[in-house]
């Protein structure tokens, strides 16, 4: 089934594909028009996310539309370049749009994260056997180091 009517002349493509379809008035007359369904693109990236200031790329089923294949429908929050190159501009979260060259459009919710300042304080010597303890701070949060590194 490429289609689903109403019975009332609204046609909703559900696979792509041509159809033809024969509309009969209560005299008898009859005409047939032929209904393309285009294919549906998909957005890969289920749930995207980005830092304020950072980028990241999305990418898509089926051929590009030409011209304006990807579009930010909320440039408050993150930018989009016409390859898909996300950019974070305020935490929030913004709507980006993919067109493919039959007009066709799928469409994701980034997620922008605030920028991270990390601080995890001042340098330290240490005796080649030694060990320093070192946190971090961010802006948004605290925490303690997750990974020791050997120097030899």
């Amino acid at each position: 089934m490429l289609f689903r009517s109403d019975g009332s002349g609204v046609v909703t493509g559900v696979a792509a594909g041509n159809a033809d379809i024969e509309f009969k008035n209560s005299d008898g007359c009859t005409d047939t028009v032929t209904v393309t369904v285009n294919p549906k693109p998909s957005i890969n990236e289920a749930s995207p996310s980005v830092c304020v200031g950072s980028t990241t790329t999305l990418t898509a089923t089926g051929t590009p539309d030409p011209t304006t294949p990807w579009r930010s429908l909320n440039t408050t929050y993150a930018t989009v370049d016409g390859s898909g190159v996300v950019t974070g501009v305020a935490a929030g979260n913004a709507d980006i749009e993919f067109k493919n060259s039959d007009g066709c459009t799928d469409t994701v919710t980034v997620t922008v994260y605030p920028a991270v300042t990390i601080n995890a304080g001042t340098d330290q010597t240490i005796c080649s056997i030694g060990k320093a303890n070192l946190s971090g701070r961010s802006e948004e949060h605290t925490s303690e180091l997750q990974s020791q590194s050997t120097i030899s």
